[in-house]
């Protein structure tokens, strides 16, 4: 009997730590959905923020193109750039008023007539 009382104790104490082993690997596995869960969570976060920035400046960018849009839509803009494109109203004279420029003006150089020959003696006797 004390055969079976041993065994019995081995039995318990074995099932107690495969229950352990398996509780272990459990928490294991649970820490570690948790931590990518956690990994998860911070990039979509950071995600989450990198967008709410990015539509806070498209929503600036739209603002100020409308306004740019209604200020190019106005008659005063139109008149302006038409001028400066020479366009006129009908019944309109379009004066261009100049600067005179004034024309250059040529300056002869005089020019020394100097003898061939006096020519060859400065190649050839150099002073």
């Amino acid at each position: 009997m004390s055969y079976n009382i041993k065994s019995n104790q081995r039995n318990q104490d074995n099932s107690h730590l495969t229950f352990y082993i398996i509780l272990g690997f459990f928490i294991i596995a649970l820490s570690i959905n948790l931590l990518k869960l956690v990994k998860e969570h911070t990039q979509k976060t950071r995600l989450l923020k990198e967008s709410e920035t990015q539509l806070k400046e498209l929503s600036a960018s739209r603002d100020q193109l409308k306004l740019h849009l209604k200020q190019g839509q106005s008659r005063d803009f139109i008149e302006n750039e038409a001028r400066k494109l020479s366009l006129a109203k009908p019944n309109e004279v379009i004066v261009v008023v100049t600067t005179p420029q004034p024309k250059p003006t040529v300056i002869p150089t005089p020019t020394v007539h100097v003898p061939n020959y006096q020519l060859w003696l400065k190649v050839f006797l150099p002073q």
